[in-house]
Parts: C-alpha cells; sequence; structure tokens
C-alpha cells in the first residue's frame, strides 16, 4: 500500500513520540508490529527508527530499588526515579557524623510522566540525599 501523502523537510528527520497505555500489553512476550509506507514505487529513501522506553512496577517478590537519577542546573539539583516504585521518599541530614536520624526532605515530590522527580536548591551548605522506603 502507497503512503497517501509525500514526507519532507523536517518531518523526515523528526522523532514522533506517543505514549502507549499499560493496558495495551499482555503480560508475557508482546509484539510491536510497524509498517513503513513508500508514496512511490520508486522512492529512494527510506528511514526508520524505534525506541519503546518502559517504567516496570516492581512485583510484589521482585524487591529491588528504583533506579535513580539526578540533573544539576544553575541554582538545583532534580533527583527522579520511577514513580512505579511506590512508598520511596527523599531524606536527608547535614554530614556523615551526623548522628541524628535522617529527616524527611521538605522539598515537594511531584509526578511527571510515571516518574517521580524532587528539586532541591543549590547552597554552600553540605546536605546528605538518600531514598529510602
Amino acid at each position: 500500500t502507497l503512503a497517501s501523502t509525500t514526507v519532507g523537510d523536517a518531518d523526515e528527520v523528526t522523532y514522533f513520540e506517543t505514549d502507549l497505555a499499560p493496558t495495551d500489553f499482555v503480560k508475557g512476550r508482546n509484539v510491536l508490529a510497524v509498517e513503513v509506507h513508500q508514496v512511490a514505487l520508486n522512492s529512494s529513501d527510506l528511514r526508520f527508527n524505534l525506541r519503546l522506553d518502559a517504567l516496570l512496577a516492581p512485583s510484589s517478590n521482585a524487591g529491588g530499588d528504583p533506579a535513580i537519577s539526578y540533573q544539576t542546573e544553575t541554582e538545583s539539583l532534580k533527583i527522579a526515579w520511577p514513580a512505579a516504585f511506590t512508598g520511596f521518599a527523599l531524606q536527608q541530614r547535614r554530614s556523615f557524623a551526623d548522628t541524628t536520624d535522617w529527616e524527611p526532605s521538605p522539598y515537594p515530590v511531584t509526578s511527571v510522566g510515571g516518574t517521580n522527580v524532587v528539586t532541591v536548591p543549590l547552597s554552600e551548605e553540605t546536605l546528605l540525599l538518600r531514598l529510602s522506603k
């Protein structure tokens, strides 16, 4: 089947994102089928890229800890982990020598695209952070 329109210019190299609902998948093996259509039988160019990212919720018997990522910005540090790992909270203390318990971080957790994100302002004061359950 031929494509109904010609794609050109920036659309030829633009990545288009879409979200798939968890209900689109079944337990076990899933197959992702893709069709590519050219506008003419003698088309000389064809490009195809695919990337599938998934956040998997831990099963009750899997255990494990979430992967943590961070990003430094001019005046803050963003800490992120998959929202599928429920019950985790960011905690802080001032130093390794501090004998007091870890305390909850006062910075709010926001959920962005299935990821929990905490933005911590940067300062000259030492602050140790951990994600704990």
